[in-house]
């Protein structure tokens, strides 16, 4: 072994004195030192550890759901997810749109989700522990160890939620571990792996439905509208490696990832209820079902000299999901004035698999240059076999192939040292997601789609601190909803023409911004449209969303800073003939980090407050549902630094 590497040994003392500070009641108080706001790029999507800001998540990018659309990279690398990364491994994930999707070769045209994963820093522990919102103990154990000359290393660790609370006021238990070794064989040439298990358990889930043209009363935290034999239990794995190299003017890059997802229970709770809150409830048995991805790319890049560069990928993947159908049955009358009573569990007969098989095959090739000293061009086409095969139980197996041309063209052009203006356009295959919970089809795997993006923006400098990016844009596709049969599949194309602005960077010497709007016209089009059935308003999606956070460095206390953020979310469309909505909505969050010594030892106080105002409202879902605003929660942790 390595002189300069950790040993063993030390890597288990610094773990139980990891253990003892999150046992500790005195230590009840931490949260991470990284600060997302004061790292955001923009106003887009950014998450570091546990704390996200931005315009957009992954389940709303400019009306649509990336987790949907499933354009997904590691580090820049293409990966197909069955499952979302943990703490442990992901050091923080950004939302790529506008300006910033500028960066990735072959964009996709509802934008990317970016993961970077932790990499090794030194030999340290950084321990965070405390609880976090609605109560309920956490604790965040995460490590780096390194050789003297920093050629191989490994970062992880483990992020423990044994009583973990939800905002629907269910309970269960939350466990994540993580490792990402990383060996840097020289200069220009690095592999870098990952490998992360983790573990979900709780009450399991509710939606609501109204059975008439007025929404039913909100609900109270933390009653519970899950049937007490509900579950959910769900354990996830990912692993995979990247390796890069550099010979002379070409870069290669090849990358493998694992992505596996078993739902062993996924249960739900659906009520219909009137003005009064009044209604019927019925119950969603949800048998075992799992869905894996092995996917693959290499990436070759050349330098041509005078701004010029040529770029190629090659991508594979293989996803398959076993999916059981769900048992539905009558839970009775309902009241939100009283307590779902007990009921015992189904008699749920075990039943053979559908299987639904996707294999893809993707090809392109990409050209960029600079043309004179204002002027940049970008080009790239791809060629992609889709080829997917439905096998149900006692019937012949069901085959789709199908190739599909795809491009992507990009200009940038630098009016003046400040202000840059950029335009776009994308044509590319994504995916459509699963049928949800309240659907006749639940879980049902649909159809790829074509999907397009128009886009014109700019991006420039106000003073020396703030960034200004803006732009126009257009995205169109083939979008799923639920038809007058209940039967959630593709129904319409759905057209999002929008404004959208982002403002960053240093306000004032000690104050930082972080705030972004985005102005929609979601609308929806095709036969069920025309004929009634559908609205010409895309349902589940709000025509505006505003954000703005802060962060200020108190002068009058050193090491004190106070955060907060402002969000407004619009009305959302959630019947598709009766003009039935969720009302807009405001949410303010505030809270605080104040840095200290600790025995020693570098600490962070942490304390945030969300949705302060306790607003408690109704917002809905694409599906037509709708759901509760997450109630008043109080977030302390305290973190401490290792060496």
């Amino acid at each position: 072994m390595h002189p300069n590497f950790m040993p063993a040994r030390g890597v288990f003392r610094h773990l139980i004195i990891a253990g003892a500070i999150a046992t500790c009641p005195d230590a009840a108080l931490a949260q991470s030192a990284e600060n997302v706001v004061t790292e955001a790029e923009d106003a887009f999507g950014e998450r570091i550890g546990i704390e996200r800001i931005g315009l957009y998540s992954e389940s709303q990018v400019r009306g649509f759901s990336l987790a949907e659309a499933g354009n997904y990279r590691i580090e820049g690398a293409y990966f197909v997810r069955a499952a979302g990364l943990g703490n442990p491994v992901a050091a923080g994930i950004t939302t790529r749109v506008g300006f910033n999707a500028l960066s990735a070769e072959f964009p996709a045209p509802s934008g990317i989700v970016d993961h970077r994963l932790r990499h090794p820093n030194g030999n340290r522990l950084d321990v965070e522990a405390g609880i976090i919102e609605f109560g309920g103990g956490y604790a965040n154990l995460i490590g780096s160890a390194q050789t003297g000359d920093g050629r191989f290393g490994i970062a992880g660790g483990a992020a423990l939620q044994p009583h973990r609370h939800f905002a629907s006021g269910a309970r269960g238990s939350q466990y994540d571990f993580g490792v990402v070794p990383e060996w840097r064989i020289n200069d220009t040439s690095s592999i870098t792996g990952m490998l992360n298990y983790g573990t979900l358990k709780y009450w399991g889930e509710f939606l609501h439905n109204a059975s008439d043209e007025v929404l039913p009363p909100k609900i109270h935290f933390p009653s519970r509208y899950t049937g007490s034999w509900g579950a959910w239990d769900q354990r996830t794995l990912n692993g995979g490696v990247i390796g890069k190299t550099r010979i002379g003017e070409w870069n290669f890059q090849a990358s493998g990832f694992y992505s596996r997802n078993n739902m062993d229970r996924s249960d739900y709770t659906l009520h219909t209820l009137n003005a009064q809150g009044v209604g019927t409830m019925s119950g969603v048995y949800a048998r075992p079902r799992t869905a894996d991805s092995i996917s693959g790319e290499i990436k070759i890049a050349r330098s041509l000299g005078s701004g010029q560069r040529i770029y190629a990928i090659l991508r594979q993947r293989r996803s398959e999901s076993e999916l059981r159908p769900g048992v539905v049955f009558d839970m009775g009358p309902i009241t939100y004035d009283q307590r779902v009573p007990p009921s015992e569990a189904p008699i749920v007969p075990p039943v053979d698999p559908t299987i639904d098989l996707v294999r893809q095959t993707t090809a392109g090739v990409g050209y960029e240059a600079r043309i004179g000293r204002r002027l940049q061009v970008r080009g790239g086409i791809q060629r992609t076999r889709y080829r997917k095969s439905i096998a149900m139980p006692g019937l012949p197996v069901n085959l789709n192939d199908d190739s599909t041309w795809v491009y992507d063209a990009a200009a940038v052009f630098s009016a003046s040292e400040r202000w840059t203006v950029f335009a776009t356009a994308t044509r590319g295959v994504e995916e459509s997601g699963s049928a949800p919970a309240n659907a006749v089809n639940r879980y049902a795997v649909l159809a790829p789609v074509v999907a397009r993006q128009y886009e014109l923006g700019f991006r420039g400098r106000i003073g020396e601190g703030l960034s200004l990016i803006g732009s126009v844009f257009e995205v169109s596709k083939p979008t799923a909803g639920l038809a007058p049969s209940g039967v959630y599949d593709l129904i319409a194309e759905e057209t999002h023409r929008g404004v959208e602005l982002s403002l960053t960077g240093t306000v004032l010497p000690r104050l930082t911004t972080v705030a972004g709007v985005v102005v929609l016209d979601p609308v929806m089009s095709g036969t069920l449209v025309n004929l009634g059935e559908q609205p010409k308003r895309a349902m589940g999606v709000s025509s505006v969303v505003g954000v703005a956070s802060f962060n200020y460095e108190a002068p009058f206390l050193g090491g004190l800073s106070i955060d907060g953020q402002f969000t407004y979310n619009g009305s959302r469309l959630i019947h598709p003939t009766n003009g039935l909505e969720t009302p807009s909505y405001p949410l303010f969050d505030l809270g605080g980090r104040y840095r200290f010594a600790l025995a020693g030892k570098d600490a962070v106080l942490r304390v945030y407050g969300s949705n302060i105002f306790a607003r408690n409202e109704w917002t809905g879902t694409r599906s037509g549902s709708f759901l509760r605003t997450a109630p008043r929660a109080l977030r302390a942790t305290v973190t401490v630094t290792l060496n």
